[in-house]
């Protein structure tokens, strides 16, 4: 998938004046750094301890029998 990523993006840029390539560079890397700051984000405590903790501490796995 990668790859097609890449060779479409070649793709473009060859017909795509200097200046509008410069642009679609800058647009790429700001998803990606958007992409990234997104699964940062919520990655984390997403299967970690921090979850795990809060996830038990509600007491609702506790048997109601008891």
């Amino acid at each position: 998938m990668k790859s097609i990523r890449k060779n479409t993006a070649v793709r473009i840029e060859a017909e795509l004046t200097p200046d509008q390539v410069q642009a679609f560079k800058e647009h790429r890397e700001k998803r990606k750094e958007a992409k990234e700051k997104y699964q940062e984000k919520h990655r984390k405590g997403h299967k970690g301890e921090k979850h795990k903790d809060r996830h038990h501490e509600d007491g609702h796995h506790e048997s109601k029998g008891e």
